[in-house]
């Protein structure tokens, strides 16, 4: 929680920047591309830590009013914490969430340089767990057949899979963000979205805050 309400704090600050440019309402669809940093929360915020992901998307904007139509796909990656890494005595372990998502989405969409916009969706996710434990592997040694050389046998260091989980569900999420038009008449933008996806047992969840650029 203590994360979450420090990326509240940060979108606050965003909310104060200055205007650059007049907004976007000269065209229908826009494409947009963002990375930045997820944090875990909830029940998740126990056994992981942040880590980076990134975004693509598309949205459908009439040049009247106020509501739109979102689609997009997103990547989560989270490592696990050494808390837990040390708990259940493995040597690293991750946490990667795919997604394919859709919502609705209202834009402020004044006259000002500045706006901001309010979005909720579903979608499809993708949750994958690797727990990994250091390992060898010895790689045979061989010869050419053709030329006079001959690779002695090496040992390599690799990883073994202690544990793994693969599961795909339905989730939620809800988000707000800031957009900054600039003088091309594309935007840069800051995003904060809440994802809950509905797992077995206990709901999975994080928070994305991206940086982007919408054109």
């Amino acid at each position: 929680m203590r994360k979450a309400a420090l990326l509240t704090v940060l979108m606050a600050v965003a909310l104060a920047s200055p205007a650059l440019a007049q907004p976007m309402k000269d065209k229908l669809w826009t494409f947009n591309i963002a990375a930045g940093y997820s944090v875990p929360n909830g029940v998740a915020d126990e056994f992981f830590d942040g880590g980076l992901g990134f975004e693509f998307g598309l949205t459908y904007m009439p040049r009247r009013g106020h509501f739109g139509a979102w689609v997009g796909t997103a990547y989560s990656g989270l490592d696990v914490n050494d808390e837990t890494l040390e708990l259940i005595g493995v040597s690293a372990g991750d946490m990667r969430i795919w997604s394919l998502q859709g919502g609705g989405i209202w834009s402020s969409r004044s006259q000002k340089m500045v706006n901001f916009y309010v979005s909720v969706g579903a979608g499809w996710y993708r949750r994958e767990i690797d727990l990994l434990n250091p390992a060898v592997e010895v790689v045979p040694g061989w010869c050419s057949p053709w030329w006079d050389f001959c690779q002695p046998a090496s040992v390599v260091q690799t990883e073994d899979f202690v544990g793994k989980d693969r599961t795909s569900d339905v989730g939620y999420n809800g988000g707000i963000g800031m957009t900054f038009t600039l003088k091309n008449k594309s935007q840069i933008y800051i995003d904060l979205k809440y994802n809950t996806i509905q797992t077995v047992n206990v709901d999975t969840e994080f928070i994305p805050l991206t940086v982007g650029y919408r054109w």
